[in-house]
C-alpha cells in the first residue's frame, strides 16, 4: 500500500454546506460505471460523466420524497449500474462539492429524473461518524455548467 497522491487530475472532492442552496435547473455532474446503453456488456464497463439539471422542488414534490434530489433529462441520467456514484457541482472558484449519491430512479421512465441521496441531509452524521476528520464546508457560489 502507498499513500494516494493528489495532483491536477487526482484531488478530493469537498462536501456542501447544509445551507447550500440548489435551484432548479442548475446544471451538475454526475459519473458512474454504469451500462453505456441497451448494448453494453460487463467488458464495456467504464467511467463516464454526463451533466444535467437539477430539478428540485417539481419532482421531488410531486413525487412526496425527502432527503433526495432529483436530476437528469432524457439525454442525460444515469445509467443501470451507476448507483453509488457521484452527483457533483462546481463552485465559482473552481471546487467541485458532491452533493449527491446515485440512488434509484422509475425503470424506463425517461419523464422522471433520477433520484440521487442529498449529502447536504448527512452533514452531522459524516463529521460525528469520521470523528471530525471529514465536514462539510460553508455555503458557496454555484458555476452553471453547460
Amino acid at each position: 500500500e502507498s499513500p494516494l497522491k493528489f495532483d491536477d487530475i487526482i484531488s478530493p472532492i469537498c462536501l456542501p454546506s447544509a445551507d447550500q442552496q440548489i435551484d432548479d435547473d442548475l446544471k451538475v455532474v454526475a459519473t458512474g460505471f454504469g451500462f453505456g446503453g441497451p448494448n453494453s456488456t460487463r467488458d464495456n464497463y467504464r467511467l463516464r460523466e454526463t451533466s444535467m439539471p437539477v430539478h428540485e422542488e417539481k419532482w421531488r414534490n410531486a413525487l412526496q420524497l425527502r432527503g433526495v434530489i432529483c436530476a437528469g433529462s432524457s439525454d442525460h441520467k444515469v445509467q443501470h449500474g451507476d448507483s453509488g456514484g457521484p452527483l457533483a457541482m462546481k463552485a465559482t472558484d473552481g471546487r467541485w462539492f458532491q452533493i449527491g449519491i446515485t440512488s434509484f430512479g422509475l425503470n424506463g421512465h425517461w419523464v422522471a429524473p433520477k433520484t440521487f441521496t442529498d449529502v447536504r441531509k448527512y452533514c452531522g452524521w459524516i463529521k460525528e461518524t469520521t470523528r471530525g476528520d471529514v465536514s462539510c464546508q460553508e455555503e458557496v457560489a454555484v458555476e452553471t455548467i453547460q
